[in-house]
């Protein structure tokens, strides 16, 4: 159970076997909508046939991200990435000019998540009807924001990597551009953002499947 959040649909238990050291995957389906990008507090309760209950807690979101055998090519073209995993940012993920947006074609963005050993990789799609941004001050412009959340609930003490496209040339900016690989393009509908950030410079010496960022 999420203990901040969703309840799952039924139904939320199985029984399952498991040898000495052994892991298994139980899949839960979320009762209604739930934050793609929040962290949840969710409790497991494991009951050992003959020997009572434990229960284990730890941090729970819905991002989906996939492991990759081979890396994608950092160009700005997302052609290769596939429509598995998408996370679609629309309108209930406005933070800011809620009063100007108007509909999906003015803003929206398609993002996918992917990871090796060594790199996290970002695809995101947006779309935009009219894009602006001179490349000298990336903040008045459009861009796009890469946070981290730093430690804890809070977002104090979280690292941002800024990522904008200005007259057909990338743009970084932020605390996360130490080995970073990125490549945009524009689009007749919007741009394309493709990006390979290091999981050293988000501070993952190693990276297994369930790391958290710092």
């Amino acid at each position: 159970r999420c203990t901040d959040g969703p309840s799952f649909q039924s139904p939320t238990q199985a029984p399952v076997t498991l040898r000495a050291r052994g892991a298994t995957t139980l899949a839960l389906e979320p009762a209604g909508q739930v934050d793609p990008v929040r962290l949840y507090e969710a409790e497991a309760r494991v009951s050992i046939v003959g020997d009572g209950s434990v229960a284990v807690n730890g941090p729970l979101n819905f991002t989906p991200g996939f492991y990759l055998a081979a890396p994608p090519t950092i160009d700005g073209d997302l052609s290769d990435w596939g429509d598995r995993g998408t996370l679609k940012l629309r309108d209930q993920w406005k933070v800011l000019g809620q009063a100007e947006w108007n509909g999906d074609a003015d803003l929206h963005a398609t993002v996918r998540l992917r990871w090796d050993r060594q790199n996290l990789y970002l695809g995101i799609d947006v779309t935009d009807n009219e894009h602006l941004q001179d490349g000298v001050q990336l903040a008045q412009g459009d861009y796009l924001v890469v946070a981290t959340a730093g430690a804890g609930k809070a977002t104090r003490g979280g690292r941002v990597l800024v990522l904008a496209l200005a007259e057909e040339k990338p743009k970084t900016a932020g605390d996360l551009t130490r080995g970073l690989v990125f490549a945009a393009k524009q689009t007749e509908i919007g741009v394309t953002y493709e990006a390979a950030i290091p999981f050293a410079t988000l501070g993952l010496a190693k990276v297994t499947e369930g790391s958290m960022v710092p």
